[in-house]
């Protein structure tokens, strides 16, 4: 660590670069809190474009449940009239293969995103962020463009030729590496102090949007009309781009204005680029306490497998229908909204004034309180037998919310800035891994469970994921050590 001092004084950034910083040189928060018009450009525009994502991307999962279950519906029951006859699509052999086509539809997304999330990753600093986030919004739409085909077209494909939709997010590196190109540029923008209140805010936002993409979405899965849901996955998709060509805009402006004083400093050639990427990797798995902590992002992204399931559980386990276990998640959406505007911000700003904890250390703690009560909210979840009981435990386990942004906050905060993209393609293969092991572990679980006699044994999945997150519990509360002995994790 002894090099920081003579790289701060020339301001340089070269592949020696110490990859963490100094304990000792970081400055208060009160100073790295102030915001400018920069970074309120960006954080709007990211924003923006997390809205129009999060809003076709809940039309498109609840359509697809709809889709494939109708699907496999048609293949059992070629001689009856599937979309009338709702008692054939929720018996046990349908359900299995959907559970099954979910998992394997699920898994193959997720992979594609872990295999192609670094190599993506290390074409940012060729390539910029924003273009490869525009890429990335063309590889979805295409693979929306499978689903709606092999659906509609079901005499010519195979409903099990859905689980092929995910190939096409070959084009963009899949949905992890897109939302680690947009954290990333927010990241490097936003005032450290305020990081973790901004991703908050960005999540808080999203649910804002999936309310209404949850409403919309019941009311055309009532009218039978998911491929409309499908088809507006098109125009949100395009306005997502237009707000990535304004982001590409104002970065490239203000790179513009650096050119002056960087310009012998970047690398000029691809090699360069991908070697410089490269020479920190090892730096990050070099410290035990970081790569603790880097174990427990996969973890943290398994909430959203776990919310996957749901779609399919509580209309298998309580008996309602599909829009009605829409309007169930709008009232988690409401409750996440008001934990991540109001009780966050509140607890943080308390913490911090009242209490002086560093922003650090809140959000680490934030991190552990999400983790304990995700454990806490599957283990009900698990022993539920009646709706209302398991709607709390579903109540307690979407609080930890907060888990992955806090993390997201607390990581960039023990890396230089320069080197928080390429800890953030790393954190989005940890989310690939997480998305992949999770959506195959719960689903193939619930398979199982559906084949038992018993439904009692039905919450099975949910033990797994407890067991999950305790794991992700220790890890985080291991990291806590670091900080109480100095070290710089």
């Amino acid at each position: 660590m002894s090099e920081i001092s003579d790289h701060n004084e020339n301001n340089e950034i070269t592949e020696s670069s110490p990859l963490l910083g100094d304990p000792c040189e970081t400055a208060p928060d009160t100073d790295s809190a102030k915001w400018t018009n920069d970074a309120i450009r960006t954080a709007s525009l990211a924003a923006i474009i997390l809205i129009l994502y999060a809003f076709a991307d809940v039309l498109k999962y609840t359509a697809t449940v709809q889709l494939i279950e109708v699907g496999v519906c048609r293949e059992h029951f070629p001689n009856n009239d599937t979309p009338a006859n709702h008692e054939l699509c929720k018996s046990p052999p349908v359900q299995q293969e959907l559970a099954h086509l979910r998992g394997y539809l699920s898994a193959l997304e997720a992979i594609v995103g872990l295999v192609l999330t670094l190599p993506y990753g290390l074409l940012v600093g060729r390539l910029g962020e924003p273009l490869l986030a525009g890429v990335n919004v063309v590889g979805y739409l295409l693979s929306c463009a499978w689903l709606i085909l092999v659906c509609f077209y079901y005499n010519a494909f195979p409903i099990w030729t859905v689980v092929l939709s995910p190939l096409w997010r070959v084009i963009g590196g899949g949905s992890p590496f897109f939302m680690s190109v947009v954290y990333s540029i927010t990241a490097k923008d936003v005032p450290a102090a305020n990081r973790s209140l901004c991703f908050f805010l960005f999540m808080a936002v999203q649910l804002c949007t999936e309310i209404v993409a949850i409403i919309l979405a019941a009311a055309l899965l009532e009218r039978e009309h998911p491929f409309i849901s499908m088809i507006l996955n098109f125009p949100l998709g395009l306005m997502c781009l237009v707000a990535i060509f304004m982001l590409r805009s104002d970065n490239s402006k203000s790179d513009s204005a650096d050119d002056g004083n960087d310009i012998a400093k970047e690398p000029i050639d691809f090699v360069s680029s991908v070697r410089r990427s490269l020479h920190i990797l090892p730096q990050l798995f070099h410290n035990r306490y970081l790569l603790v902590l880097l174990s427990t992002v996969p973890v943290a992204k398994m909430l959203n497998p776990v919310m996957e399931l749901m779609f399919q559980y509580i209309p298998r386990k309580f008996d309602v229908s599909l829009a009605w276990t829409s309007r169930i998640f709008s009232i988690q959406a409401f409750e996440s909204l008001i934990f991540l505007i109001v009780v966050l911000p509140l607890a943080k700003r308390i913490a911090q004034t009242r209490f002086y904890i560093s922003s650090k250390k809140v959000d680490l703690s934030i991190a552990q309180y999400g983790f304990m009560v995700m454990v806490i909210g599957c283990l009900i979840m698990a022993c539920a037998q009646t709706l209302l009981v398991f709607i709390l435990g579903f109540l307690l386990f979407t609080t930890g919310c907060s888990t992955r942004p806090a993390l997201q906050s607390v990581l960039a905060d023990f890396v230089s800035p320069e080197h928080v993209a390429v800890l953030y393609t790393v954190i989005a293969v940890g989310d690939g891994i997480g998305s992949a092991a999770g959506a195959l572990i719960l689903n193939r679980s619930l398979a199982v469970a559906i084949g038992w006699d018993d439904s009692f044994y039905l919450g099975f999945p949910f033990l797994l994921a407890a067991a999950c997150f305790m794991f992700g519990l220790v890890g985080a509360l291991f990291a806590n050590r670091a900080l109480r002995v100095g070290l710089n994790v």
